[in-house]
């Protein structure tokens, strides 16, 4: 009963909080759409602030389809509306490719990869991250060889015939994941030489960001890592470091590598450094550290960056993961099941190995209806079909 009464107060809170959105935000929104129909950055930014509110309070109706496609329908009210401007095509195939509608996303990346939009400058064919989303989107279809084309055209999609760095570095990893190293290693030195070290002018559209250039280095220096050139390895996981010093994904590899490669002392330096630098999903660095701790034997040193991270990244939910399977390792059953009830008063809810493990857990300690509750859970989810947002997984291309 405790628990009913818990959820019907949270549920309560999250009306409230819609009841205040509508009024302090959608409410703004509506109106500036309706004094000036026709621009599409309204539309854009609503929906985006829509999207904002249900990642943050996203347990209020979850299985209600008219909450999930709030924000779709003010993406295809801003198309009705604007039906000239590309970035609201962009915008609906990005929604339909996270929640899951690949084939919709598919088919509406290729017909805005067909269009010119009145030979607009840099939009339709000649828009480098319609041709990345369409390789993204063929790459999660399995359409491996398509994705290549993709990033290929991609690169050299801009009419001023500037090349773009992050399709370069997709359709390198592409190939390198194809087994065409020599092929992938070619195009990695293009982009260095072409659009990182390349001295020539661009227009601000066409800059390169630290964090893409950081990811051009890193995907490379996991080729050489894959082909065993150890030195080339170090200075290429270097170089992405040193162009983004807050890239937590970099220092987290370049310390699970230096851990096979000198030990789990050069592997904590770069756990270390990553942490002091401040690193944005700084979970990817506090979880490969807790896990070498405990590879160590360091129980309490591991624990205490478990601990640590949680408090730091507390919507990582891979993080709440490790700590409660840590913690069910060292028999402490009835910690761990406290762990996974604090992610979910955190906002994580919808993790399926989480969910497992809290199953698992409550089956050990001998609540069996707690645990079948858990998995009718996860059978409804399953049936659900949706691709639920995980902030701790990586999109590397």
């Amino acid at each position: 009963s405790s628990s009913s009464s818990s959820s019907s107060s949270s549920n309560s809170d999250s009306i409230d909080l819609r009841t205040k959105f509508e009024e302090h935000v959608s409410k703004k929104f509506r109106l500036a759409a309706k004094l000036n129909p026709r621009r599409a950055k309204t539309y854009m930014s609503w929906s985006s602030s829509e999207r904002a509110f249900e990642s943050r309070f996203g347990t209020i109706g979850i299985n209600d389809p008219s909450m999930r496609s709030r924000e779709y329908d003010i993406i295809k009210e801003g198309i009705k509306r604007c039906p000239g401007d590309p970035s609201l095509y962009m915008i609906e195939a990005t929604y339909l490719r996270r929640e899951n509608r690949k084939e919709e996303a598919l088919e509406k990346l290729e017909a805005l990869s067909k269009r010119t939009f009145g030979n607009r400058l840099n939009a339709g064919m000649f828009d480098p991250h319609v041709w990345h989303a369409l390789g993204i989107c063929k790459s999660d279809l399995f359409d491996f060889d398509g994705a290549v084309k993709a990033f290929e055209c991609g690169s050299r999609a801009r009419k001023d015939g500037i090349l773009n760095l992050p399709c370069i570095t997709a359709e390198a990893h592409a190939e390198f994941i194809n087994g065409n190293v020599g092929r992938a290693r070619q195009l990695f030195i293009l982009g260095r030489d072409k659009c990182i070290d390349c001295k020539k002018k661009v227009p601000r559209d066409a800059r390169t960001t630290r964090r893409q250039r950081s990811m051009h280095y890193r995907l490379w220096a996991l080729l050489e890592k894959r082909a065993g050139t150890e030195d080339a390895t170090r200075a290429l996981f270097e170089a992405a470091v040193n162009e983004d010093r807050s890239d937590s994904t970099a220092w987290m590899q370049w310390g699970q590598w230096e851990k096979r490669m000198q030990g789990p002392e050069i592997a904590r330096k770069m756990f270390i450094n990553g942490l002091k630098e401040g690193s944005a999903n700084a979970g990817f660095l506090y979880q490969a550290w807790a896990l070498l701790e405990q590879e160590c034997s360091n129980e309490d040193v591991a624990r205490k960056l478990f601990s640590d991270g949680c408090r730091a990244c507390s919507n990582f939910a891979e993080l709440w993961h490790g700590y409660a399977a840590f913690e069910a390792n060292c028999g402490n059953y009835s910690r761990a099941l406290e762990i996974v009830s604090e992610a979910e008063s955190n906002g994580i809810r919808a993790h399926e190995p989480l969910m497992e493990l809290m199953a698992d857990l409550l089956r050990l300690t001998g609540d069996i209806e707690g645990a079948n509750k858990r998995v009718r859970e996860l059978d409804e989810m399953s049936k659900e079909n949706r691709d639920i947002d995980n902030p701790g997984r990586e999109v590397i291309l």
